[in-house]
């Protein structure tokens, strides 16, 4: 017991430590890579994941080690998995009784209407003392769903899914924006100096498993085309 509580005051220090990080990356010295990588990290601590791949299914309130190891050995280790799995095959893998598949089919349907995806472009002037401008666009991965509106039985609830906007360029003191809290569909415009060498875009999702090819964009100074 002694050990658990000492385990859980070095976690919650090391998320306030890592939020004061970011916030001071933000707002003082502005490395973007220092931003990411400490969000990242302080994503990993709250949820108890280090990667996709230690199984994201835990993140889903009712979901155990143990439920998620034994879905994980059938072959069910994705929100994706679970829609594309019938309710006895879930409840058979898990060994629970009904209606749980159906309700963890709800829950991963839920995460995943509530997923955004990430588009840019870069307007490049033609003389190279101007700005450059950076449109970042936040959109839906499916457009023709909603943001999840389905009531979760109280054996499987889905976490509120929310995402963090990073643009900056490569170097110190590159941070250009950071817009947090983004659950639906946004546009900015960011003014980017003459002399850039790289810009990189990062959408962070609140889960990890949601930072797929789409939440990341990069654009080179001799290039309008994203890498």
């Amino acid at each position: 017991y002694t050990l658990r509580q000492e385990m859980q005051s070095m976690v919650e220090f090391a998320c306030r430590m890592l939020a004061a990080i970011e916030e001071y990356s933000i707002k003082g010295s502005k490395p973007g890579d220092v931003v990411v990588q400490s969000l990242r990290f302080r994503r990993s601590l709250a949820v108890n994941l280090w990667s996709a791949q230690d199984g994201i299914l835990r993140q889903i309130r009712g979901i155990g080690k143990s439920v998620s190891f034994s879905l994980h050995m059938s072959g069910i280790s994705t929100f994706e998995d679970v829609l594309n799995t019938t309710d006895e095959q879930i409840e058979r893998a898990a060994n629970r009784p009904p209606p749980f598949g159906a309700d963890l089919r709800k829950a991963s349907e839920q995460i995943l209407q509530s997923c955004l995806k990430l588009s840019a472009s870069i307007e490049t002037a033609s003389n190279s003392a101007t700005a450059s401008t950076v449109i970042c666009r936040v959109e839906r991965k499916n457009p023709n769903q909603g943001a999840g509106t389905t009531d979760i039985a109280s054996s499987c609830k889905a976490p509120e899914v929310s995402y963090k906007l990073v643009v900056y360029m490569d170097g110190p003191g590159g941070c250009l924006l950071c817009k947090d809290n983004i659950t639906g569909p946004i546009e900015h415009t960011v003014a980017v100096p003459p002399k850039f060498g790289k810009v990189t875009l990062r959408l962070i999702a609140s889960m990890v498993g949601l930072d797929g090819k789409s939440s990341q964009k990069t654009f080179l100074r001799m290039s309008n085309t994203p890498q």
